[in-house]
């Protein structure tokens, strides 16, 4: 199988992986984390790959998540696409915020990732519009946000979603990485 797209989210609790071909889904994974993301991210995607008796060099788009999230998973995402391309020179990169990514392009949300104990980074989107630039806000601050924007809707990173509709309204939202040694994780918000 050739002219894969692979799609790559990953944040501080969760990796998920889709494998798509003609924007339709073919296979995905999604693992909530429990040990280090380096030891679950490559075989995750070897096991994806498996399944579709195909390999690494079947991918000719990445589309993945920047950030933010933990410094350790923007750095392991950003040097996975950086080797991706230098593996395969005509492998097309594209990257979106994390939160973007979380809210969708259809709805108002709040979009949360769990920044450690105390603090979220959190986005706030109108129909795929920022409305508050992502930040880091203290947990217990969430509730005065939600009270200024009360008709919009909560997500997270554990929230479920559908994987194929999502990427298809949000493909136009990435950004296309012209010069992959310029690939940096979002990790200095507000």
């Amino acid at each position: 199988m050739k002219n894969l797209t692979l799609l790559l989210f990953v944040s501080p609790l969760q990796i998920t992986l889709g494998l798509f071909k003609n924007d339709k889904i073919i296979n995905s994974t999604h693992q909530m984390l429990n040990q280090d993301l380096i030891e679950n991210l490559f075989p995750a995607l070897l096991i994806l790959l498996t399944k579709e008796k195909t390999d690494l060099k079947a991918i000719s788009e990445i589309f993945a998540g920047i950030g933010p999230g933990s410094y350790t998973s923007g750095r392991v995402v950003a040097t996975f696409l950086r080797t991706m391309k230098t593996m395969q020179e005509n492998i097309k990169i594209f990257t979106i915020n994390n939160l973007l990514w979380l809210a969708g392009p259809n709805n108002k949300m709040i979009s949360l990732i769990t920044a450690n104990k105390k603090e979220f980074f959190l986005g706030v989107y109108d129909q795929g519009k920022t409305v508050i630039k992502s930040r880091r806000i203290l947990k217990e601050d969430l509730s005065s946000v939600q009270n200024q924007y009360s008709n919009f809707e909560l997500i997270d990173e554990k929230s479920t979603y559908n994987l194929e509709t999502r990427f298809q309204n949000l493909k136009s939202y990435f950004h296309f990485e012209e010069d992959y040694e310029k690939i940096t994780p979002i990790t200095d918000v507000l």
